[in-house]
């Protein structure tokens, strides 16, 4: 293995422990060395030398890839692949609605600290581009990690009709 071969593999392991983090995942219970055995015995090496002859162009890196997005980067969930297939199947799943990108997509519900309703979003990233509040943040509060975010509370479209009135009574609440 050459030198720049073991930095990348050292890159890839970094990645994979700092999304277990990110993500509120387990710790991974795999070492470089085992991730590292695991890349040469799935193909590493010869989707690396076409990384290089690219001139080490980004979108022909090799990556990884969950085999179930719901899960972490464990050793029998990975698929090597390259940064170009990682990225569009992101965009293809976010475009479907499905695997992690499904929360993002979730309808949220903006309330006051008092549980007055506001607005409805049609995603987290929406109403972070609306309110200006970090999305990490929104989500957070969406999903009971944080109390509130921006001064808001914010609940999923689903669990606020779950536990009070439709939308369409509490956007005539006022009148």
């Amino acid at each position: 293995m050459s030198k720049t071969e073991s930095l990348h593999v050292s890159i890839l392991y970094s990645r994979v422990a700092s999304s277990h983090v990110t993500r509120n995942l387990p710790k991974i219970k795999y070492s470089k060395a085992d991730l590292s055995k695991w890349l040469y015995s799935n193909g590493y090496k010869g989707l690396y030398k076409k990384w290089k002859r690219t001139g080490f162009r980004k979108g022909m890196s090799p990556s990884l890839d969950r085999l179930d997005t719901e899960q972490g980067y464990e050793l029998n969930n990975l698929e090597l692949v390259t940064w170009n297939v990682n990225q569009l199947r992101a965009y293809r799943d976010r475009k479907a609605n499905v695997g992690r990108m499904a929360k993002d997509n979730e309808q949220v519900v903006q309330l006051t600290t008092n549980g007055e309703y506001v607005k409805e979003y049609g995603s987290v990233s929406e109403a972070s581009r609306e309110t200006g509040v970090n999305r990490g943040n929104i989500s957070s509060s969406k999903d009971g990690r944080l109390k509130s975010a921006g001064g808001f509370l914010w609940v999923s479209k689903t669990e606020y009709e779950k536990n009070n009135i439709s939308m369409e009574e509490a956007a005539w609440a006022d009148w």
